[in-house]
């Protein structure tokens, strides 16, 4: 801003150099009314927060998610391994340790499930998270759906549905037997 200023004290641009002054001026006003807006917005979400309503603000599928880490995190025994795709999300919102789907490495059933087997995994929460968070599309992050889907294939005896929270963007435990 001051390089602009300084390129105004030539004496041919001389007469603009006032002109940037009034130019951050009106910036500061338009922006202001917009932020202003915005933080009575996030007030409203902020005061929900502090009177315990820790999902307050979020979307859908992330209230679905936190309220069935939360439900998982209650009624699974301690000792036992839950596996979800945000492992540090859950953490966050209930203070017990989960166990991260990353990925998919492979499609074959075996592979996939040894690995379960391999942390101990025994339970499993599947959420219909969005991929593009500000707007619900058809698009979610299927990581969890895809490796069940392939262990399911093969061993459908294998998982079982404990719980689902919310119908629409629902979150979902199963059981790994």
């Amino acid at each position: 801003m001051a390089g602009v200023y300084y390129l105004f004290k030539f004496k041919k641009l001389g007469w603009l150099q006032f002109s940037v002054p009034i130019v951050v001026v009106v910036l500061f006003f338009s922006t202001f009314s917009t932020t202003s807006d915005q933080i009575k917005e996030h007030q409203k979400i902020f005061r929900a927060n502090l009177r315990g309503n820790v999902t307050a603000g979020m979307t859908p599928d992330w209230v679905n998610y936190i309220n069935m880490c939360k439900w998982a995190a209650e009624n699974v025994p301690e000792g036992k391994t839950i596996a979800c795709r945000k492992p540090s999300i859950a953490f966050i919102y209930t203070g017990r340790r989960f166990h991260g789907i990353y990925k998919v490495e492979t499609n074959d059933p075996d592979s996939l499930i040894n690995d379960l087997y391999k942390y101990n995994v025994e339970y499993v929460i599947m959420a219909s998270l969005r991929k593009v968070e500000a707007k619900k599309t058809e698009f979610t992050i299927n990581t969890i759906q895809r490796y069940l889907y392939f262990i399911q294939q093969k061993y459908p005896q294998k998982i079982k549905l404990l719980n689902q929270i919310g119908n629409d963007e629902p979150a979902y435990l199963f059981k790994i037997e």
